[in-house]
């Protein structure tokens, strides 16, 4: 049929159309965030208790909100990027995300172990992202009453790297380790902080390099598994 689309153009269309509709929206979303919180700040002292109440339940959605706005402008910077390929230590790109995540680590009182990682043909940035994201999703979803360790390494499967982040966390149920790659899909509501966008932001990256992700439940802990090219 004349002018019908193409699934290509269709997908590129989507793209344009969702990268957009970020820029429009996210802008409007920091302007609320940041007008909230000044309002908190300047006229907490002058309301009464049920006032501060629903300024608490205000503030909490003013912080959801910033969330998702700087989680959506990530997620669509990633997949619209055009990647750089290029010859990566994974050593220097995972010690580069655990230096932008030290007052995570250090408020988590948490033990990150990294192993020797190989050198891959990637796109540093991205898979900095990657690993950040990986360790950020370890990080939040730890034991209360345990210290949280994450321990990172790789080995060499049918001629493809498979990169490791095992944690010792609440772990997940074997049912929910494949929808929690879907955007926005937060399996614990609100008692975890977060757009719901880390470990689809892992995939899109894992897919961009010609790989996968998946996770899986330990004894003790989950695993995230992110297969790559040799």
């Amino acid at each position: 049929m004349k002018g019908e689309l193409t699934p290509e153009a269709k997908q590129q269309l989507m793209m344009r159309f969702g990268s957009r509709l970020v820029h429009d929206v996210a802008g409007p979303i920091d302007q609320i965030s940041s007008l909230l919180a000044l309002f908190i700040r300047r006229y907490k002292a002058q309301v009464d208790d049920e006032g501060n109440a629903l300024l608490a339940h205000i503030d909490a959605a003013r912080f959801r909100l910033a969330n998702t706005g700087a989680g959506l402008r990530t997620f669509f910077r990633v997949i619209t990027t055009d990647q750089t390929l290029q010859p990566v230590n994974l050593n220097e790109v995972a010690a580069a995300a655990v230096s932008s995540l030290r007052k995570q680590i250090a408020d988590a009182d948490a033990e990150v172990v990294i192993h020797d990682l190989p050198s891959i043909d990637g796109d540093p940035e991205l898979l900095r992202i990657l690993f950040q994201s990986l360790l950020e999703n370890a990080l939040k979803f730890r034991r209360n009453d345990e210290h949280p360790c994450v321990d990172v390494s790789a080995e060499v499967v049918a001629g493809r790297h498979v990169l490791r982040v095992a944690d010792n966390g609440i772990g997940i149920d074997p049912a929910n380790c494949e929808i929690v790659f879907e955007p926005f899909k937060k399996l614990n509501g609100q008692l975890y902080p977060g757009a719901g966008l880390g470990l689809a932001l892992v995939d899109a990256i894992a897919r961009m390099h010609g790989g996968t992700a998946r996770l899986e439940p330990l004894p003790h802990g989950a695993v995230a598994l992110v297969e790559l090219p040799g």
